[in-house]
């Protein structure tokens, strides 16, 4: 799973109570700043941002929140992915700026 597989990464068509999902979204960005991207509300599972491997999660730790630094991201129209081993719906992602 390279930056290449998850540039082309397309959401699974979604098979109700089958885990192993794909799920994408696009979010928008006025300024770009180191963030943390919030996963509690999905299982176990990797993240990329435009591409880029921000790690691994769990629901039962230790990562639940993912450190994607500000030269991944753009303003303007942004992309993520998710695959989750567990997760059979998408779920809602939230990106916490780093407070200095």
């Amino acid at each position: 799973m390279d930056e290449t597989f998850a540039k082309d990464l397309q959401p699974s068509k979604a098979e109700a109570g089958k885990p192993g999902q794909f799920f994408a979204a696009k979010f928008n960005l006025e300024k770009t700043g180191d963030t943390f991207i919030d996963m509690s509300g999905f299982k176990k599972g990797v993240v990329w941002v435009n591409g880029h491997n921000l790690g691994r999660y769990w629901e039962i730790g230790p990562q639940k929140r993912l450190y994607c630094p500000a030269s991944w991201l753009k303003t303007g129209e942004n992309d993520i992915r998710v695959f989750d081993l567990h997760q059979t719906e998408a779920a809602a992602v939230s990106g916490y700026a780093r407070m200095e």
